[in-house]
């Protein structure tokens, strides 16, 4: 017995929504890795250890899990807290019976926790082995900081930076230099294949620009301002890559238009200050590689899809633990409709780290760039805009050398190898 349409959990750590999608016609014999507990209780998410349900414990979002993966008729332990998995609808039964709370049913026959959507018909969420991203195994007792290990190994002087201009800018030598070169180079090439045109903008823009993309009058207390000609540093590359279309008509035959850029950020981040501010956490300087696309209004979230998935694989491909939030209207900036976060694991500091956000502004910023084009009836139509960090560099240098750690060295991702021309940093 199976169903067509199930209703697929969608949340962040303020709210939580529901949308429906299509269950793949997957037997239960074929079902091979599955969680056997996840499922919302009032407003929060949980997950169920074990075969009993009523063991839990709240789930932040990212799809973090803890407990245990069985196969059909086996027990494996296997999870560790904060660990990511990819959480994929798949079968259901009627042989389920419902939790204390009313609203999750446990099915013996599959051994899965799975929330009740119709009935007395369950749906089961199961986890797919192949797409589960590990933490890095536990590092050695002595384990450091990447602050810490830059100053072993001579790679970033902090110091110095402070000497030249203030906190905040750090000054990258020798190998931490050469990392610096390769991963920029090494995400150039990763958005190129993809298809995005790369371009290399100005980092000064004028007062349209900012307030072509929505920096001003918002954001001007962050940026940093050249007075005499009222020019302004630019904290991302989205500012003038997307304003390169400013007051500009397109047609329907020119889209998707898809950019990518490589630039120096500036950010005065006034008001950050404690632990969470060290070493490359929250620099005002920083390098960041930034994709850019213009769409059709049809066809921006496929587009926004796309990114999100292009995001994601230049970073599984530097072998970090990542996890991607969909954020909550609170938590997202005034101009866009949608964003996604993607956050790094730090071994040594044990907690996330912002890497990338990737966001359809819809028509906002384009009705205040003028960006249109002609449809087929020859109307005046608004675009829509979307753009990601492709991605900055501070915090995935920071992972990078925490989780590869070792004593001999730090370990260079194998798909750097060609870009930095060595292996280690000893």
């Amino acid at each position: 017995m199976e169903k067509e349409m199930i209703q697929e959990i969608m949340y962040s750590p303020h709210q939580v929504s529901f949308r429906t999608v299509p269950v793949p016609q997957v037997l239960p014999g074929q079902v091979k890795v599955k969680i056997k507990m996840i499922g919302i209780c009032g407003s929060d998410i949980h997950v169920f250890h074990g075969t009993h349900p009523f063991t839990s414990y709240p789930v932040t979002q990212g799809h973090e899990v803890s407990g245990e993966i069985a196969e059909i008729g086996e027990n494996v332990t296997g999870l560790r807290i904060g660990q990511q998995v990819t959480i994929e609808p798949q079968v259901f039964c009627g042989k389920c019976y419902p939790c204390r709370h009313g609203k999750y049913n446990l099915c013996e026959s599959l051994k899965v926790m799975g929330f009740q959507t119709t009935g007395t018909a369950s749906s089961y969420f199961v986890v797919d082995a192949s797409k589960i991203t590990p933490l890095p195994e536990a590092l050695p007792e002595g384990a450091l900081p990447h602050w810490e290990l830059a100053r072993k190994y001579d790679i970033i002087d902090f110091d110095l930076g402070v000497k030249l201009t203030g906190a905040g800018f750090p000054v990258y030598k020798g190998k931490g230099a050469r990392l610096q070169r390769a991963l920029i180079n090494y995400f150039l090439d990763c958005n190129t294949a993809a298809g995005y045109l790369e371009v290399e903008p100005p980092v000064m823009v004028n007062e349209a620009s900012g307030f072509g993309t929505g920096q001003l009058p918002d954001k001007e207390g962050q940026m940093y301002h050249a007075t005499a000609d009222n020019f302004y540093m630019i904290p991302t590359a989205e500012v003038p890559v997307t304003n390169i279309y400013r007051d500009v008509i397109l047609d329907e035959k020119d889209f998707p238009v898809k950019m990518t850029a490589y630039t120096p950020c500036f950010r005065r981040e006034a008001g950050s200050y404690g632990k969470d501010v060290r070493g490359l956490n929250r620099l005002h300087q920083f390098d960041k590689v930034e994709i850019v696309q213009l769409s059709l209004p049809e066809a921006s979230y496929e587009a926004l899809d796309g990114m999100v998935a292009h995001v994601e694989s230049i970073v599984r491909s530097l072998g970090l633990p990542y996890r991607i939030l969909r954020l909550c209207g609170g938590d997202m900036s005034f101009t866009s409709a949608l964003t996604y976060d993607f956050e790094v694991y730090s071994e040594a500091q044990k907690r996330w780290l912002e890497v990338s956000s990737v966001s359809n502004f819809e028509s906002f910023q384009a009705n205040r760039l003028k960006l249109r084009y002609k449809d087929a009836d020859k109307k005046t139509r608004l675009a829509h805009t979307l753009n990601g960090s492709s991605l900055a560099l501070p915090r995935i240098v920071a992972a990078l050398l925490e989780n590869n750690q070792t004593p001999d060295g730090i370990r260079i991702p194998e798909a750097l190898i060609p870009y930095t021309g060595f292996d280690m940093i000893k």
